[in-house]
């Protein structure tokens, strides 16, 4: 049995190999220096922060005091989703803090999957707020970030001042992964074509070309810096994100009705191309639950990756909301 499951993940990788190797993402042979050059640039600038579980990288820029702006990432990215927003935030005069989540980008690895649980990505975010001594601060997030923003409500909603949600995991109608998977062997064997320099390529490539509308637009130096976290060991998170949490994902209701309550503006903009996480199954009952504004709904014509296809207008779109609701206060 358990050799008929590893030959059936391995025949699964090999089938997405030969449909990538056709595939327009595959991108251009390029300088693999060059790639190399601008991720190592952007991990110099990170600083660090040790949680219990291990050491968290982030980077803080902007003015000490100036708004702050968190950016969160999802699966499986890091901080390095934000690159190309971060600096017009700065120049907009925001502090910007941007955190590669344990298990993500430049951060530790720590074995144990039950550390990966959203409710502790949500602890481990408090506390790097709290080592950092910002009270309140504007959020954005994107992707499964928005299921760890979800479980920061639990008992830290107040620390929100306002919400931009980028095609987050929100409610199970909404939420098609592109993979279920029970633990074991086979989930362990799809892991490690992640990690395989070869095939880490493929399943890179695969990601891009099901969430761009044309993958052609990132460019090699933008990949490396999504594969090389992965080349380095970083799919126990991963892991967990695909056995657990997308086969029973958590029900934060109750806790989301708390930024309604306290009054925490909410904002939407989405990719409608995103064919993993949807927004019309949904859209009702979050606008309701939020208390979303229909002017603060934006549907882009993009796709999951919306940092990538639109990162001009995303940018734009989070600093008019910030200062309209600084305004109208």
């Amino acid at each position: 049995m358990t050799r008929n499951i590893i030959i059936k993940a391995l025949c699964f990788s090999l089938s997405i190999f030969l449909l990538n190797s056709l595939s327009s993402c595959s991108g251009s042979a390029g300088s693999k220096f060059k790639d190399r050059r601008a991720y190592a640039k952007f991990r110099s600038k990170q600083q660090s922060f040790t949680s219990k579980e291990g050491v968290m990288k982030y980077l803080d820029k902007g003015p000490r005091n100036g708004e702050v702006i968190v950016l969160l990432h999802g699966v499986p990215t890091s901080g390095w989703l934000y690159r190309r927003m971060i600096d017009d935030l700065v120049d907009a005069g925001y502090r910007v803090v941007v955190p590669d989540m344990l298990g993500y980008g430049a951060s530790d690895n720590p074995s144990s999957s039950e550390l990966y649980d959203e409710k502790y990505h949500a602890a481990r975010l408090l506390s790097l707020m709290d080592n950092l001594e910002v009270k309140q601060w504007h959020h954005v997030c994107h992707d499964a970030g928005g299921l760890w923003t979800q479980a920061l409500t639990v008992n830290g909603s107040e620390r929100l001042k306002s919400l931009t949600l980028l095609n987050s995991v929100l409610l199970k109608e909404g939420f098609h992964p592109p993979l279920r998977m029970k633990p074991g062997t086979a989930a362990k064997a799809a892991m490690a074509t992640y990690r395989n320099k070869v095939t880490n390529g493929v399943m890179i490539n695969a990601l891009f070309n099901e969430g761009l509308v044309d993958c052609r637009e990132l460019t090699d130096e933008g990949k490396y810096g999504y594969r090389r976290p992965l080349i380095e060991g970083k799919t126990n998170s991963l892991y967990y994100f695909f056995t657990q949490t997308c086969n029973e994902l958590p029900d934060y209701r109750n806790s989301l009705k708390k930024l309604k309550q306290q009054g925490c503006p909410v904002q939407i903009v989405w990719g409608v191309k995103d064919s993993i996480l949807l927004w019309e199954p949904q859209a009702a009952e979050v606008t309701d639950l939020l208390g979303i504004k229909a002017s603060d709904i934006h549907l882009l014509e993009a796709n999951h990756f919306l940092q990538e296809e639109k990162p001009e207008e995303v940018s734009t779109l989070i600093k008019s909301f910030i200062s309209g609701k600084k305004s109208s206060k």
